[in-house]
């Protein structure tokens, strides 16, 4: 699979990211994106490149108490976005971060899992979070 994307807002892409990867984007913009992954019913494997600026995340998580049914994650959003996730792709004065990433597909899930797990896993290395964090079952 090849996947091409031009300038968009990223507060565009809320509908998908808070059910799917559980966050928001607060702010930000995206300027590029270009991926290419490869693999089987099992496994993919890619490299990545997510142009962006002035990125900003809102961790959530399933409240059944809220009437929206998502409760914010302030606390570790802030310390999130202030020492772990990188609000710039390139950074001033520097290459763009270019990441190759790969994702096992669990046994259980659907085609559709792998394909989102891969580029998810690939976008969360390319803002600076550990490839760990998003290994869950979609």
């Amino acid at each position: 699979m090849d996947l091409h994307i031009g300038k968009i807002d990223s507060s565009i892409l809320n509908p998908i990211t808070e059910p799917m990867g559980e966050f928001m984007i607060k702010k930000g913009s995206i300027q590029k994106g270009i991926a290419h992954v490869t693999g089987d019913n099992f496994k993919a494997t890619g490299k990545g490149e997510l142009l962006y600026k002035n990125l900003y995340l809102v961790g959530l998580k399933k409240d059944k108490s809220k009437p929206s049914g998502i409760k914010k994650k302030s606390i570790v959003s802030f310390f999130g976005n202030l020492f772990l996730i990188k609000n710039n792709n390139p950074e001033k004065g520097k290459e763009p971060r270019i990441v190759d990433f790969n994702f096992k597909r669990e046994s259980k899930t659907t085609f559709f899992s792998l394909v989102w797990g891969t580029i998810y896993s690939g976008i969360l290395q390319t803002i600076g979070l550990p490839q760990t964090f998003g290994k869950k079952s979609y």
